[in-house]
């Protein structure tokens, strides 16, 4: 069960959350009572998940607005010749 918990861990720690979710509640059939497995701050929680949604797209948008940057000095450049 312990390498369970640390695969789940490493899973939670790379954002990969429904992984490690699916790790947690195999942890918790294994052994019902374990304390660690039963934490409250686990990807099943929905604001985790919200989070991560909303920083991939931030993310997103970020990377679309640079590239429209870059797009629009090439062609200011292009002009300008």
């Amino acid at each position: 069960m312990n390498d369970l918990i640390a695969q789940a861990d490493n899973s939670y720690k790379s954002k990969s959350y429904d992984q490690a979710l699916t790790q947690y509640n195999q942890a918790r059939q294994l052994v019902p009572n374990d304390q660690y497995s039963q934490k409250t701050n686990r990807p099943d929680q929905p604001g985790k998940k919200l989070q991560q949604a909303k920083l991939e797209q931030l993310e997103k948008d970020f990377n679309q607005a640079i590239q429209t940057a870059n797009t629009f000095t090439k062609q200011k450049t292009i002009c300008r010749l």
